[in-house]
């Protein structure tokens, strides 16, 4: 994605222009599939600007309506976009398993794994794991 100059704030400007014009045409052409993977980008795009409780929540609006879809494919880098917002606003995120909070399992450990066993599960209403 071209991004216009190198300053974030130029780039966050850029991207919820191109987003906004992105909603408009998938309304406009009826392509549902691109309005919660919009909701997702521009929730994402709002936690960088620190507006962590609006932006999380749209992303996961985006994400309950991507899987309502039938939609799987890019939900778990949808996941890690989740988990860094909650990350940044410091929270605990809700779709991680106890043990990969911040802690590697003893299993993790002797395996060489970073704990991150979360990855590929699915975000629903209040956190549920869908899949």
């Amino acid at each position: 994605m071209r991004m216009g100059t190198n300053s974030p704030k130029a780039q966050t400007s850029y991207r919820l222009a191109r987003f906004r014009d992105l909603m408009r045409l998938s309304s406009e052409k009826g392509l549902a599939l691109f309005k919660p993977w919009v909701a997702i980008y521009q929730g994402w795009v709002w936690t960088e600007q620190g507006r962590f409780e609006e932006g999380i929540a749209q992303m996961r609006h985006g994400m309950a309506a991507w899987q309502a879809m039938g939609t799987q494919f890019a939900c778990p880098f949808h996941l890690a976009l989740l988990a860094e917002a909650y990350l940044k606003a410091g929270q605990a995120c809700p779709a991680c398993p106890e043990r990969s909070r911040g802690k590697r399992s003893r299993r993790a450990k002797s395996k060489g794994r970073s704990g991150a066993e979360h990855v590929g599960r699915g975000i629903g209403p209040g956190g549920a794991s869908q899949w």
